[in-house]
Formats: structure tokens, C-alpha cells, sequence
């Protein structure tokens, strides 16, 4: 089964897993002076897709439904072992996106599927 396992991963990562991702998380460090410095640190560059998301998927990121700079929810499918949680900062081809939920369906052995939403007039400088 693992031969099957990797060969569709093989097959998925070369077909199916158009762009790259750049996955960072928010890092903060205290200085000399005890001053807290935030910044975000790269956890990954990955291959992945986005996709839209489906009618359901809304439920899921209740957290953030409530913000006004939301415009567009959306699937972001990685490969099956890449490391994601909610708060982390996606870059696609240019465009900012912050992940939303972890456990969506989808998810399986072979990728990973988490909602992500992309952050429009707010302030993502980093």
C-alpha cells in the first residue's frame, strides 16, 4: 500500500501541485531592552493549489467571517506531511492569505487541504 501511497504523491506533487507556497508564522522576540519585535519567519516553501472553497466551508472560519477585510475564502492544498496552523501567513503567486481552519475535508495520505482566507486592506506589512 505505501508503493501506491507514494507513487499517487509523486504523481499529485508533479501534476496537480501547480504553484508554490511560502508558509510563515508570527514570531515574537524580546530584545535587550525587553521590547517585543514581531516578525514573520518562513516555516515552509511548498508546492500546492488553490482552490474555491465550497458552500460548506464557511461554517468553519466563523473567527474570522466577522472581519471587513476578508473577500475571498478559499482550499489550499499542500502536501500531506507540510506542518500548517491556524494564524500562519500564506504567499501564493503574489497574494496573501492567512489560514483559517486545519481540519477540513479532503485530507488524506496523499495531501492536505486546510481553508485559508485572503487578507485584503489590511495592514500585512511584515
Amino acid at each position: 500500500m505505501s508503493g501506491v501511497n507514494g507513487y499517487m504523491r509523486s504523481v499529485t506533487n508533479r501534476y496537480y501541485l501547480t504553484s508554490t507556497c511560502v508558509i510563515e508564522a508570527e514570531q515574537t522576540i524580546q530584545d535587550a531592552n525587553f521590547i517585543n519585535t514581531t516578525s514573520w519567519v518562513t516555516v515552509a516553501s511548498v508546492r500546492c493549489r488553490v482552490l474555491p472553497a465550497g458552500q460548506n466551508d464557511t461554517e468553519r472560519v466563523q473567527g474570522f467571517a466577522s472581519q471587513e477585510s476578508i473577500k475571498v475564502l478559499k482550499r489550499l492544498v499542500v502536501p500531506h506531511d507540510t506542518a500548517l496552523d491556524t494564524g500562519q501567513r500564506v504567499t501564493v503567486g503574489g497574494e496573501l492569505y492567512q489560514v483559517g481552519a486545519i481540519d477540513v475535508g479532503n485530507t488524506d495520505e496523499v495531501f492536505r487541504q486546510v481553508l485559508i482566507v485572503q487578507m485584503r486592506g489590511a495592514d500585512n506589512d511584515a
